[in-house]
């Protein structure tokens, strides 16, 4: 086994699947890799590499046990990603998150690239859920798109994608300038602010799990679904996050919450959820244990004109596709499925 010479500790399964990773992408020569952090940045897994490029998108209040209270301490870790002369894309930033990635940057003789300074908006154009137009300046260039990823945020995220590339190509990677905006036209991205279906209530689903994403997902309700009546919410986390913060920041939707719980077994289990948002004085209107019975019971809660939002984690959001869309669920043995026989009985309407 991988701790039999005992000098090495306990190998997680993250950093087991990093290094499976790695020793793939050496094995097939990949051209290019995109590494994701598994959580922060300094101590992370991925951290053994020195990228091409380093890229450090909008940092908020999550996983406060383990990289610390305040935006500053969160913005350390993240920032430990940064290499000596690698250069830095970041996306916009609260002050104290910038101050720490520029002053990072700055001991490590890094250039920094701030996307929103280095990727201009030129014109954009709302279709709805049809996506937005979009006309880009980079340089003395500019980027004609068509963005089909829903929310405003979601712009943000482009113009970062986009000035990471700039940077790449100025770094020498060959890079078909048109062809940045026909990738870009071509994302999807399930689970990620996504309309799964429209009748008889509009089914939206969206893995929000902080505050900051949640805060950003009731803008989206908010411009997408001006004339809604009312909104049904189904909420499902997992360890590790903080369910009230999610809540809150939904709060001013004046949703009626039901609570639920994912295969995944890091999940909260519907009556651990219900608990802590109680301590927050945030009312539940049920408690379900399944995905499943939690998309039943908000059909039946919903009347006209109301919204039914999935969120809290990506494995509740993929779960109520899979039951919308008729998907058939990819389990495995080690994964309890919930009986899907079982609600409370307690309903408490709002």
């Amino acid at each position: 086994g991988v701790t039999a010479d005992g000098d090495i500790g306990i190998v997680s399964v993250f950093e087991l699947e990093t290094a499976m990773a790695f020793y793939h992408f050496t094995a097939i020569k990949t051209d290019i890799n995109v590494i994701e952090v598994g959580l922060g940045g300094r101590l992370d897994a991925t951290n053994i590499i020195t990228p091409l490029i380093s890229v450090i998108t909008p940092i908020s209040l999550d996983h406060v046990a383990v990289l610390g209270d305040t935006i500053g301490k969160i913005a350390g870790e993240k920032a430990g990603i940064i290499k000596p002369g690698v250069p830095v894309v970041a996306s916009p930033q609260v002050p104290d998150a910038i101050a720490v990635i520029r002053a990072t940057a700055e001991s490590n003789k890094s250039e920094l690239t701030e996307s929103h300074s280095a990727v201009a908006i030129i014109s954009s154009t709302d279709h709805g859920f049809d996506g937005i137009e979009l006309e880009l300046g980079v340089g003395d260039r500019s980027l004609q798109t068509r963005l089909h990823l829903l929310g405003t945020h979601q712009v943000d995220n482009t113009r970062t994608a986009v000035a990471v590339l700039q940077q790449l190509s100025n770094g020498g990677v060959p890079i078909d300038f048109g062809a940045i905006g026909e990738g870009i036209s071509a994302v999807k991205w399930p689970a990620r602010n996504q309309l799964v279906s429209r009748h008889p209530n509009p089914v939206f689903v969206d893995g929000a799990h902080n505050g900051a994403s949640a805060h950003a997902l009731r803008k989206t309700i908010e411009q997408l679904f001006p004339e809604r009546r009312g909104v049904v919410l189904i909420l499902g986390t997992v360890r590790g996050h903080d369910p009230s913060a999610v809540a809150r920041e939904l709060a001013s939707l004046k949703p009626r919450i039901i609570v639920t719980e994912s295969r995944h077994p890091k999940s909260l289990t519907g009556i651990e959820l219900a608990e802590a948002l109680s301590e927050c004085k945030i009312t539940t209107t049920s408690r379900t244990t399944s995905t499943q019975l939690a998309l039943e019971q908000a059909h039946v809660l919903a009347g006209d004109g109301d919204v039914i939002l999935a969120t809290g984690s990506l494995f509740v959001a993929a779960e109520i596709i899979e039951i919308e869309h008729g998907i058939e669920p990819e389990l495995y043995p080690d994964i309890k499925t919930p009986p899907h026989n079982l609600l409370s009985s307690t309903v408490r309407q709002n």
